[in-house]
């Protein structure tokens, strides 16, 4: 089941999601096989325009949160910043005594 959800299903519904959000689908009734056919083509081409989608979706969701969580390394690329403890690590990372 887990690599039917993996392989099937998160695809899928990462190709509606750009659907919805591109106002490309609008209703969550299915279409005819012609107009599902069509907006999955639609949805193949805004994967690929799309390609960093979870950052996308964090940076969106700092900005509307007020967080600023991402620092930007050497390369010109941004990562999440850790959260410390207040102790030396981080909250994923606690320091050891």
């Amino acid at each position: 089941m887990g690599q039917y959800c993996t392989n099937i299903l998160v695809p899928e519904a990462i190709l509606q999601i750009l659907l919805w959000r591109n106002g490309d689908r609008s209703s969550t009734a299915i279409c005819s096989v012609d107009e599902e056919q069509r907006l999955h083509q639609i949805g193949l081409v805004l994967v690929q325009q799309s390609s960093d989608w979870i950052g996308d979706l964090l940076r969106q969701r700092d900005v509307l949160g007020g967080r600023g969580r991402f620092k930007v390394d050497k390369g010109g690329n941004e990562r999440l910043k850790p959260t410390s403890t207040g102790d030396g690590g981080t909250r994923s990372r606690p320091k050891l005594r």
